[in-house]
């Protein structure tokens, strides 16, 4: 089973985003129904307190009172997704096969940028340098992680 995590409500996401739950800051699950675009409280959610759903007026940001929290304000639960490092051979693989984005790779002990990885093949799937980091069409240098199945 997947962990899962409590993070700020974002109407868009919360709208948009199949993988997200929508609940209470007090734990319980909550349906948003109605996004009403003529009032000041704009969403209606129901909330499921085990016995029965009961409906409740939100503010865009997920509060139900304007100036104070409550437990009835809404939050989104979400999947924490388990992460590792890329072997030698997936990072070959992912810095070569997206002609539609320009892929790079550095070592963080010297500033050159390669569009290539090399290995020797006894150690295609141990995980690539500690110092290596990637990018995505000049973007930030981010860690070569992969979802773990």
């Amino acid at each position: 089973m997947e962990k899962q995590k409590i993070i700020p409500f974002d109407l868009k996401r919360a709208l948009k985003d199949k993988d997200v739950k929508v609940k209470t800051s007090g734990g319980e699950d909550a349906k948003i129904i109605c996004y009403v675009a003529r009032n000041e409280k704009r969403i209606i959610a129901l909330v499921d307190f085990g016995n029965g759903e009961i409906p409740f007026q939100y503010f865009d940001n997920g509060r139900h009172y304007v100036d104070s929290d409550c437990n009835l304000d809404l939050v989104l639960e979400v999947s924490i997704k388990k992460q590792r490092r890329m072997t030698n051979r997936e990072l070959s693989w992912w810095l070569r096969d997206c002609p539609e984005e320009h892929r790079e790779m550095k070592y963080t002990s010297f500033d050159v940028v390669y569009n290539s990885h090399s290995f020797e093949a006894n150690k295609a799937n141990e995980e690539c340098s500690s110092d290596i980091l990637i990018s995505i069409n000049g973007g930030e240098w981010s860690e070569p992680l992969i979802e773990d199945k």
